[in-house]
């Protein structure tokens, strides 16, 4: 029985994250901020990826699960999901996914919440503009604008020094 409870939490607030990401996306809202990724993320990643695992693994070695596993598996899960968006944006090999696949679908992401909360009015116009046209219709241009500005306004080592922070305490 407390196994599956634990699988309940875990998907109910799975499926709270994913009903933020997707009425973000309903909403047309590009101008989510750091404090609603971060929840959102929580929410959607974080539980499914750390913090129900630790928890199910002490139940299942027959023991009360620490209460530390939640924040740190917390702090883990949003670290690995900050870090899946911007190697995202990286052109390294081996990471196996479309290079700007996040741009191209226009995620929500904590590169986009920071360099929403950095450029000018203008900027932002053609920035969501870019965004919200659709995938099979965004150009090379639009991407190379986003990560020109992504670039400009540091967002990517902003998400990344975030993720590394995360790690730590997690």
């Amino acid at each position: 029985a407390i196994i599956r409870q634990e699988f309940l939490h875990m998907i109910h607030r799975t499926a709270e994250g994913q009903h933020l990401d997707l009425s973000w996306i309903d909403q047309g809202r590009f101008d989510v901020s750091e404090a609603e990724y971060l929840e959102m993320v929580t929410l959607k990643t974080a539980h499914y990826t750390v913090v129900s695992p630790l928890r199910l693994g002490a139940f299942c070695a027959g023991i009360t699960p620490d209460e530390r596993f939640t924040p740190a598996g917390k702090d883990l899960g949003v670290a690995f999901q900050i870090r899946d968006d911007v190697l995202n944006l990286s052109e390294s090999e081996g990471y196996g996914k479309e290079f700007a696949g996040d741009l191209y679908e226009a995620k929500r992401t904590l590169i986009l919440s920071h360099l929403f909360s950095k450029i000018t009015a203008t900027e932002k116009a053609e920035l969501v503009q870019r965004l919200a046209t659709a995938r099979q219709d965004k150009t090379e241009a639009d991407i190379h604008f986003v990560l020109e500005k992504i670039n400009h306004y540091r967002s990517l080592l902003y998400a990344q020094q975030i993720a590394e922070e995360k790690a730590k305490r997690g």
